[in-house]
């Protein structure tokens, strides 16, 4: 089952829940002001990222700036440090956080989101654009087939 993490008052979660239950994804949804992540889930989170903690930390927060400026390096940090701070700081997380026990999307992109939409429904989404795209490609055969026989 999907989990997705938010942010009261964040956009971009906003947006994911609701993509996601227009898509009929089975999703729970754990805000992580009121319930942070837990030790566990900070480490599966961290073994599916690519970039570590710089991908799932919002640089932009003023948390963050804070942080720096009183001396805190992130780059430094245990792990047990880590989860000490965002536990404390959960505006620190980027919002939203979907995570399966294979897949994780951090922030929200339309596109990105589609993995989590069951395989059939993807397809099912494709067909209308298929359709398209085959009448478009047979329309230039039929041009191309005038042309032809114009010259011929």
């Amino acid at each position: 089952m999907l989990t997705l993490f938010t942010l009261p008052s964040n956009t971009s979660s906003r947006q994911a829940q609701k993509h996601l239950s227009e898509m009929g994804v089975p999703f729970m949804i754990r805000h992580m002001s009121n319930q942070p992540l837990t030790f566990e889930e900070l480490k599966q989170i961290l073994t599916l990222t690519d970039d570590g903690v710089d991908e799932i930390i919002s640089l932009k927060s003023g948390i963050y700036k804070k942080l720096i400026e009183e001396g805190i390096n992130f780059d430094e940090m245990t792990l047990s440090e880590l989860h000490y701070v965002i536990t404390k700081h959960p505006t620190l997380v980027r919002a939203p956080i979907a995570l399966t026990d294979r897949k994780l999307r951090i922030g929200y992109h339309h596109d990105a989101y589609r993995t989590f939409t069951p395989r059939e429904q993807r397809q099912d989404t494709h067909a209308p654009m298929l359709e398209i795209l085959r009448a478009e490609e047979n329309k230039k055969l039929e041009q191309n087939e005038m042309i032809a026989m114009g010259r011929a």
